[in-house]
């Protein structure tokens, strides 16, 4: 059997066997997310999720991931927000 047919032949085990992480560890992350989105008002959750939103429907409105006079911290609250929109939707 050549390399690639048997590549071929067990993707399946192998994609079943990512899926069985996959699914513990996104449970994991979603109660880790819902705990650190207990401690933000939910305005504020809001406003990111908007700024994050304007800026994938249009590439010329500000970079939220970019750093600004707001420093680092604009930029992690930008990828939480991401990370909420990912998990928001799964």
């Amino acid at each position: 059997m050549s390399h690639f047919f048997s590549r071929v032949l067990f993707i399946g085990r192998h994609l079943r066997s990512k899926l069985r992480e996959a699914i513990p560890a996104s449970k994991k992350h979603r109660a880790l997310l819902n705990a650190l989105s207990a401690t933000f008002h939910p305005q504020t959750v809001a406003e990111w999720t908007q700024m994050v939103e304007d800026w994938q429907e249009d590439a010329s409105a500000p970079n939220p991931f970019e750093e600004t006079a707001l420093g680092r911290w604009h930029f992690f609250s930008s990828c939480y927000v991401v990370t909420y929109r990912n998990l928001r939707n799964h």
